[in-house]
């Protein structure tokens, strides 16, 4: 199931501003929309999950296992 989910669902940050934001990313690929668009992700996951603490040390260490 993870293996399908990988290869089906896209992995980018325009897939991430969707799903966590609701927004369509305009302008990809430059350092201005990229940036932008990598905070909103990255405040939308910290509002969404409990379990992650706005603290860059913990944050860095977060892994897939």
């Amino acid at each position: 199931m993870q293996v399908i989910f990988y290869k089906k669902e896209q992995r980018t940050l325009a897939a991430a501003y969707k799903f966590y934001c609701n927004k369509e990313l305009e302008n990809a690929h430059t350092a201005d929309a990229d940036t932008a668009a990598t905070y909103e992700v990255l405040k939308a996951q910290l509002d969404r999950y409990d379990d992650l603490e706005n603290d860059v040390e913990k944050l860095a260490g977060f892994r897939l296992i």
